[in-house]
């Protein structure tokens, strides 16, 4: 769905997003060349208790012509703000995949009042390491010189654990359809953003709300032992840690996906 509204005589167009259910608020935030069509599986076991509200980022899915400028992961957080603003909800349990956790964060690090809970799904609150900014360049160079369909050619599959390829051939497909469409501003742009977002920790030192750290063993976009400084971060902190998982927990484990944020949101409003 698209909304827009008039404010003295301009019209402000709103994130793409979806609403399902009633309740209080659940927000979901996809990951880089994703859209809100990851949630697809998700919904339904929150939709039954909780207002879910999932969204495409600017320059992702049905805001393809939505990236801010300049972009950063606190511009792609403002864009939800004004989204929440226009919705009438002030405080929510924010769910970001990857970048949409960094989204997540940068959005409860200026507005922590407004968080009931924030879940970081293959997410991390550092920064990118130098050789990880090396890496992000390459994309950049490589997208710049040889388009995105290369890219995602190489891309999405890696993010699954690689000895359950053959089972997950269908998830694999689905992610890349959703990827390709994708603009090469888009990847570039976001993956600057990526690339030159702040280190975050403080925000999750600082969290007077439950934070849910879901980990891939095998992710090799956020390496296991990354997290290891992060878990004690935050005062209230969940973990949950998903063996022969990569970077996709919603796809390779979608029924345990579903428990734990059902959960997450249980105890997050009880809390």
């Amino acid at each position: 769905m698209r909304y827009s509204s008039s404010k003295s005589e301009k019209t402000t167009q709103f994130l793409a997003h979806s609403i399902s259910g009633e309740g209080k608020p659940i927000v979901l935030v996809h990951g880089f060349c994703e859209s809100y069509r990851i949630w697809d599986t998700i919904i339904p076991s929150l939709q039954s208790n909780y207002q879910v509200i999932s969204v495409d980022l600017g320059g992702f899915g049905g805001s393809s012509d939505l990236l801010p400028h300049p972009t950063t992961t606190d511009s792609l957080a403002m864009q939800i703000k004004d989204l929440l603003w226009h919705l009438g909800i002030d405080k929510a349990v924010w769910i970001g995949h990857s970048l949409g956790g960094y989204v997540s964060l940068a959005f409860a690090e200026k507005y922590p009042a407004q968080v009931q809970g924030l879940g970081l799904i293959h997410s991390s609150s550092f920064p990118d390491s130098e050789d990880k900014k090396k890496v992000r360049q390459n994309v950049i160079d490589f997208v710049e010189k040889n388009g995105v369909k290369p890219f995602i050619d190489n891309f999405v599959e890696p993010l699954f654990y690689h000895k359950r390829h053959d089972e997950l051939q269908a998830s694999i497909y689905c992610v890349q359809q959703i990827a390709f469409q994708t603009s090469l501003k888009t990847v570039v742009e976001v993956t600057k953003a990526m690339r030159d977002r702040p280190d975050r920790t403080h925000v999750l030192s600082e969290a007077k709300y439950p934070v849910l750290l879901a980990i891939g063993r095998e992710d090799g976009a956020v390496p296991f032992e990354t997290y290891i400084p992060q878990l004690t971060l935050a005062p209230d902190t969940l973990v949950h840690i998903w063996a022969e998982t990569a970077h996709m927990g919603m796809y390779e484990r979608p029924e345990e996906t579903r428990k734990l944020l059902r959960y997450f949101a249980d105890y997050c409003y009880r809390a």
